[in-house]
């Protein structure tokens, strides 16, 4: 199945290309939470920026909604990088959540045999 891909310019002012707003955030997250795929990428073509105020909901809302949506950036430029970063910083907290729980199992299997 290939991944969800969500242009966030959908969502953007369409004056200023900015995500400004808890609304605007509250909109795209709504768009992730709809699709059952796990794997979202959130496309910045377009994007001329992103306030604190939309970067902060969308990780409030993406984490309470469920944690283990990967929501990658694809097609990101100098405008959204604090965003961007935020989210690589995301992706690099699961990835390592993921090893840990395969560690876990893997040292579990392993206890558990004679």
């Amino acid at each position: 199945m290939l991944p969800l891909r969500i242009s966030l310019r959908e969502f953007a002012d369409p004056a200023s290309l900015r995500l400004e707003t808890t609304a605007q955030a509250r909109r795209a997250v709504a768009a992730v939470n709809n699709d059952p795929r796990r794997w979202v990428e959130l496309d910045f073509s377009g994007i001329a920026g992103a306030s604190p105020e939309f970067t902060e909901e969308l990780f409030r809302l993406a984490d309470a909604a469920d944690f283990d949506i990967w929501l990658v950036p694809v097609h990101y430029d100098i405008p959204a990088t604090t965003l961007v970063i935020a989210l690589k910083d995301r992706l690099q907290r699961q990835r390592d959540r993921e090893w840990d729980r395969a560690c876990k199992r893997c040292c579990s299997e392993e206890s558990g045999r004679p």
